[in-house]
């Protein structure tokens, strides 16, 4: 799953130039049980320029893999700020995010730990992973 989310950043400039993501296995972090170790770390994810819509393409792309897939993903929702004023509203800005592509809270590691368990890999799944892998054209998002 890794490799194809990579492959499909790597051949769309709209999601390659927009801001940076890592994806890990899973076991690297959260003290993942063994048998949830296929599962993915959503490490880290950054937009050139929030509010543009790049971070909500990048998480359903990685989202429709990990249900085609049947992976879970785990994400330390933390949001940063010099100002530490704005903090509360952006944290739970970035969790509510999150929750809008399926993301509960896990109440479990910390206060902004969260787990998106994978659903059912349905047709518009499909369409939209077919869109990312097709030569130069529009946004499927």
């Amino acid at each position: 799953m890794l490799s194809e989310f990579d492959a499909v950043i790597e051949l769309n400039d709209e999601l390659r130039d927009g801001g940076g993501v890592i994806l890990a296995p899973a076991q690297r972090h959260f003290g993942v049980m063994a048998e949830n170790s296929g599962d993915i770390d959503l490490d880290s994810m950054e937009a050139d320029n929030p509010g543009d819509g790049w971070g909500s393409k990048v998480l359903q792309l990685a989202c429709d893999l990990a249900d085609k897939h049947q992976l879970s993903i785990y994400v330390r929702a933390h949001a940063s700020s010099e100002d530490d004023h704005d903090l509360p509203d952006m944290q739970g800005r970035l969790e509510g995010f999150y929750a809008k592509h399926g993301f509960t809270m896990t109440g479990s590691w910390g206060a902004s730990d969260m787990l998106r368990k994978p659903k059912p890999f349905d047709h518009e799944a499909e369409a939209r992973l077919t869109a990312w892998t097709a030569p130069a054209g529009p946004s499927p998002i």
